[in-house]
């Protein structure tokens, strides 16, 4: 009977796992390396200091992706000007990477 008690909860146990791993699987984020990337083109951009505000994903279709957002850049003096970023990328690949030195040029839509 104990041993009976404890296949089952173990198989429970086992299925539960199972399924959080699924579900991990079925939400990640395909687009992490991207986004990565281009944060790492807009850090190199900064003489200083950058600070990423937001990021978003744009997928045009399976193939291309636009990443776009706000930073700051901090002067040598410390203070804080606004920047637009924007990386393209085809086929995984960074095609394109900008720099806007404004807020203005945000939303996406202004985008070309």
């Amino acid at each position: 009977m104990r041993q009976s008690v404890f296949i089952i909860f173990f198989m429970a146990i086992f299925s539960f796992c199972v399924f959080m791993a699924f579900l991990l699987l079925m939400t990640r984020n395909d687009n992490d390396g991207a986004i990565s990337i281009c944060h790492d083109a807009v850090q190199a951009e900064a003489k200083y200091t950058a600070e990423i505000v937001n990021t978003e994903v744009l997928k045009r279709n399976s193939v291309d992706t636009v990443i776009f957002g706000k930073a700051k850049f901090q002067n040598g003096f410390g203070a804080w000007s606004n920047k637009v970023y924007r990386c393209d990328f085809a086929n995984d690949k960074k095609t394109k990477f900008e720099l806007f030195d404004s807020w203005d040029a945000y939303p996406p839509h202004k985008f070309g």
